[in-house]
């Protein structure tokens, strides 16, 4: 059995993907460069349009093609099929055939009525890897002042899949204003999922369900800001970010790269929370606050991102930040500071 934690195998991810670099003088949310402003839209479908997502996504047969007694026949899975999209063509996943699809227009819809009324805007839309997940960003009209000076912006952020890895979705997530730092916000310890929808069933009565749900969810700020004073209530020493380090990025004892790598991955939180003048604002000063966000600024702002499968640097952070093992360490690092200094 292996001794190696949870906590170790986040870090021994993340450490690769978030080596020290020149830190930006501007700092910019995850979302910048990457995905398109909509515009003042009045429903989903404005967006889908403004953002360039009003296509659709088709089923067709998927197998292989075989030879027999010199002729080339196509043998069609049984059990499976593939999501193509409609205006290029791609083929986005091999799914269950089963499977249900749930169009862009269909999957953020059901928030045509919050914003008709004013409950939120549509500030951005894309796409990740060519359209296997399609994403709307709302902007909530309420901004949370964690300490003078620090305040928080809401957002939710609306997902669906096409390649059958995840169901439609709807994330709260916290953008710290000063340094455009993003935090998933969990529904319950531990949980970072959201609200979601599986592709089976009645598609468009879980999609009203979700609506609902939806608003019962809402609280999940004002329980994140009141974790956020409690944070910022509590001053630590130099031991305790020492503690706190050792729980986000445990160090091996044998020597080697992953050693190298993580050491210089503390150092340069540690520089964060002692020097950078974001985190040395009057009122969050030395606070557990202020070293959560020297984490969190760190993996969005400072960390080398691995570019696959033709991903551009901006859609590879994005996704580090908002979805990846960038949001999970995020996560993380202010589950523990709430274990440590706010029990």
């Amino acid at each position: 059995m292996s001794n190696v934690t949870p906590v170790q195998e986040i870090a021994d991810e993340i450490i690769e993907d978030a080596l020290p670099i020149t830190v930006p003088q501007v700092f910019t949310p995850a979302w910048n460069g990457f995905g398109k402003q909509v515009g003042t839209v009045k429903n989903a479908a404005e967006a889908m349009v403004n953002a360039n997502l009003n296509w659709s996504v088709m089923l067709a047969d998927c197998g292989w093609q075989g030879t027999n007694n010199g002729q080339t026949s196509f043998y069609p899975s049984k059990g499976f099929v593939a999501t193509v999209r409609s205006d290029s063509l791609a083929t986005l996943g091999i799914v269950s055939r089963k499977y249900k699809t749930v169009q862009n227009i269909d999957a953020f819809s059901f928030l045509d009525g919050l914003i008709g009324d004013g409950d939120m805007t549509v500030e951005t839309a894309g796409v990740l890897d060519g359209g296997c997940k399609v994403w709307v960003l709302c902007n909530l009209p309420q901004v949370d002042e964690v300490a003078d000076g620090d305040t928080s912006k809401r957002y939710l952020l609306f997902s669906n899949s096409h390649d059958g890895s995840s169901a439609v979705r709807c994330l709260p997530t916290s953008i710290r204003v000063v340094c455009q730092n993003t935090l998933a916000l969990a529904l319950k310890q531990g949980d970072g999922e959201g609200v979601t929808v599986r592709h089976s069933g009645d598609i468009n009565e879980k999609l009203i369900i979700a609506r609902n749900t939806l608003s019962l969810t809402l609280d999940i700020f004002d329980r994140h800001l009141a974790d956020a004073r409690k944070l910022v209530a509590r001053a630590v020493t130099g031991d305790d970010v020492i503690g706190f380090l050792d729980r986000i990025l445990p160090v091996p004892a044998d020597k080697g790269n992953g050693r190298t790598l993580k050491l210089a991955t503390r150092e340069a939180i540690t520089s964060n929370f002692y020097a950078h003048p974001l985190q040395l604002l009057p009122s969050i000063k030395g606070t557990a606050w202020a070293l959560v966000n020297a984490a969190t600024q760190h993996v969005d702002h400072a960390g080398r991102i691995r570019l696959t499968d033709g991903k551009t640097e901006a859609e590879a952070r994005f996704n580090n930040s908002i979805y990846g093992t960038g949001a999970k360490v995020k996560r993380l690092a202010f589950d523990t500071a709430m274990e440590l200094f706010a029990a």
